[in-house]
This record gives C-alpha cells, structure tokens and sequence, in this order.
C-alpha cells in the first residue's frame, strides 16, 4: 500500500494557512506529525485527513448543541485552526520512503 506524503506547501494549501504557521507550529512541538528525509519534512495524507475527519466531527457536535445564531457559529468555526497539541494518528505504521526509514521524530 503506498503512502502519501505531503510537502509543507501542499498541506498549507490544503489548510488554507502560510507555510510559515506549519514552520512555526513544528518548532513549538504543536500540529501535525512530520518526518524528515535530509532538509524536507513531510506530512503523510493519512495524518491530515484523520485531523480533518475529526474537525469536522467536533464542528458538527459543536453545531448541534448550540443554541447560537449563524454568525456565532461562524466565529467558532475560525476559531478552532491552531492546534494545542502534536496531532498524531493511532496506530500509526512506520513510514518510509524507497530505503529510508522516515518513522523517526525529529521533536523526540
């Protein structure tokens, strides 16, 4: 099965955030899980899209327990971007790209 990386600019894409934040984000220990293979960091898709199945989970919780006008529910929605904690996926495999072994944390 292969695994999908993604470069700091195509998750920033994704996100709708700067390179920078996830520049920024990893230096403080916070987001998404990396590997790093020499200079480059990537994050695997797998990662990013069990992050995102779980914002939306938490956004539709948050929707239907509150009792707020749209606008409200709006500013709750940008609210919740940064995350607080390394993200990581349960369970995840090792991962490695051709013979290099990038299951490393370079935080650790």
């Amino acid at each position: 099965m292969p695994i999908n990386l993604l470069t700091t600019q195509q998750l920033a894409v994704r996100l709708g955030l700067a390179s920078i934040t996830l520049h920024i984000w990893r230096s403080k220990g916070v987001g998404f899980p990396f590997k790093k293979i020499g200079p480059r960091v990537f994050y695997r898709l797998e990662d990013v899209q069990a992050y995102e199945r779980c914002q939306v989970a938490d956004l539709i919780e948050q929707v239907l327990v509150a009792d707020q006008p749209l606008p409200k529910l709006r500013s709750m929605l940008h609210s919740t971007r940064m995350p607080r904690h390394r993200l990581s996926a349960p369970g995840a495999l090792p991962l490695s790209v051709g013979n290099t072994d990038i299951s490393a944390n370079p935080l650790a």
